[in-house]
């Protein structure tokens, strides 16, 4: 009998299976396999007796349940969490849609009553107007034969708008007000109006560029000498 044979029938005498009556007589005749044999079967009733024998601690249910416990408070913190985090994210992104949709309405205030009245008295601020830089932007659209004498960016109807100060070789000076034309509602009338700043009599144009995205808003006393001399839209 090889090693191996021998190995294997050792195992199968780990059970009280009739059939291997006859492997157990042949490892009988075997001093060495029935040695063999005696010491699995002690080292299994010694393993046995210390698994039957280990105590269950009497707290390890508790600290079962706890844990459980634990575990699924942190389930439901890390969702609450979560949902928390997803619902702030998406009145977020709401609020700033609406936010954007809002901001490119019309504004009701620009009716043109309002929009002269608030061009007369830019215009009876123009003076104020800082020198203009390099940085200074180009009037847009706008051939001028004469210069730029001041630029600022303002608040118009508390809406952004720049403030070009024109003037003509001859001295005469106009007011440039450039504002995005989303803020005029659809009705508007765009006809020249008039206005009085001190005791200036001021006529107001509305002059909307090609691409309808800006109004320029022209405040002037005398007109005619910014028409074809030194204002060409």
């Amino acid at each position: 009998m090889d090693r191996p044979d021998l190995d294997e029938r050792l195992e199968l005498l780990r059970d009280d299976d009739p059939d291997v009556a006859d492997s157990r007589r042949i490892i009988s005749e075997n001093v060495e396999a029935d040695r063999r044999w005696k010491k699995i079967k002690g080292f299994d009733a010694v393993v046995g007796a210390a698994v039957r024998d280990v105590a269950v601690p009497t707290t390890l249910s508790g600290r079962v349940l706890a844990r459980i416990g634990v575990q699924a408070a942190e389930r439901k913190a890390t969702a609450r969490r979560n949902y928390v985090l997803t619902g702030v994210g998406s009145a977020l992104i709401l609020s700033l849609l609406i936010g954007v949709f809002i901001w490119r309405w019309p504004d009701p205030g620009f009716t043109r009553l309002r929009v002269t009245e608030a061009a007369a008295r830019v215009f009876a601020e123009r003076h104020a107007l800082p020198p203009p830089t390099d940085e200074t932007p180009k009037l847009p659209q706008v051939g001028l034969r004469g210069g730029i004498a001041g630029f600022d960016e303002v608040k118009f109807l508390k809406k952004d708008a720049l403030v070009y100060r024109l003037e003509t070789p001859a001295g005469d000076h106009a007011v440039a007000i450039i504002v995005p034309s989303v803020w005029f509602p659809a009705d508007f009338d765009p006809s020249a109006s008039y206005a009085i700043a001190g005791d200036v009599a001021l006529e107001v144009r509305f002059i909307r560029f090609d691409d309808d995205e800006q109004y320029c808003i022209f405040v002037a006393a005398n007109p005619k000498a910014f028409e074809a001399k030194a204002l060409i839209f």
